[in-house]
């Protein structure tokens, strides 16, 4: 692929694709290319990981709870 024919239209479409990125991305005309829509989708991507981040963190602090409750009665039958 980096010889001949295949390269030079691989390296064209790549060219043309960038082109028209940075067109659209810098003529500020589409708002599919601005920040806020850019900053918007990525939200909406990290928004449920990190809910559900949150949700594990706080299984985890009960879970942790309930083992030292269990630990704390295990220790007063045994000395109590």
């Amino acid at each position: 692929m980096r010889r001949g024919d295949v390269s030079s239209t691989m390296e064209g479409i790549a060219t043309a694709v960038l082109e028209k990125y940075l067109r659209k991305t810098l003529g500020g005309q589409d708002s599919s290319f601005s920040a806020p829509f850019a900053a918007s989708q990525l939200a909406a991507a990290f928004l449920p990981a990190l809910r559900r981040f949150f949700e594990v963190e706080e299984e985890t602090k009960e879970a942790e709870k309930e083992k030292a409750k269990e630990a704390h009665e295990a220790v007063e039958k045994k000395y109590y």
